[in-house]
Order: structure tokens, then sequence, then C-alpha cells
């Protein structure tokens, strides 16, 4: 008996294009984008911490200029006074040797009046 097929799938016929399941292309998009979202937002985060610490830290650096600042005018304060007081010195020592020669020329003009 002759067997006749009527279907297209027979060895001759043309060949079928394999069915690809959409639902399970869509689904694996949507869990790509939903990774990428979290790793931007993850990455986000954590620019966002570091820009919070870097911030910390220039104010910790902040503080610690106009502590500095404050020593050093105490220094140039200190040096001003210092200077200031080396002159006051130095003039007290001249007047010092400064006296002594009147008061030998005074004794020298008393002794020589007493004789």
């Amino acid at each position: 008996m002759i067997r006749i097929n009527l279907l297209a799938s027979g060895p001759k016929g043309p060949k079928q294009k394999p069915q690809y399941d959409v639902r399970a292309q869509v689904m694996l998009g949507v869990g790509v984008i939903l990774i990428v979202l979290a790793g931007c937002w993850w990455y986000a985060s954590a620019l966002d911490n570091e820009i919070e610490a870097l911030q910390g830290e220039k104010q910790n650096k902040q503080g610690q200029i106009a502590q500095l600042q404050k020593q050093v005018k105490q220094v140039q304060d200190f040096e001003q006074k210092k200077k200031l007081l080396e002159e006051k010195n130095k003039i007290i020592e001249e007047l010092e040797r400064s006296r002594t020669g009147p008061v030998k020329v005074l004794i020298m003009s008393a002794t020589a009046l007493i004789r």
C-alpha cells in the first residue's frame, strides 16, 4: 500500500524553524536589567560612602590647619616679645655701662679737689 504523507515535516519537506520560548527570553532580559541596576546602585552607594569619608577627612584636616595657624600666631607673638625684651636688655646694659663712666669722672674730680 502506498503511503501519502501530507505533513510538511518529512525528509523531503521544508525544515521547520526551532521554536524559542519568548517568556524565558523576556525573563532573562528582565533579570539582566535588574542585575545591572543593582550593580549601578551598589557602585553609586560605594561612591557616596567614599565621598562622605573624604569630606569628613577634609573637615578634620581643616580643623588641624586652624589649630596649627593658632600655634604659628602664638610663636610669632612670642618671637616679637622676645625681640622686644632683647632690645630692652641691650638698652639697659648700655645705660649701665654709660653710668659707670660719669661716676668715675666725678670721683676723680672730687679726689682732685680734696687734695
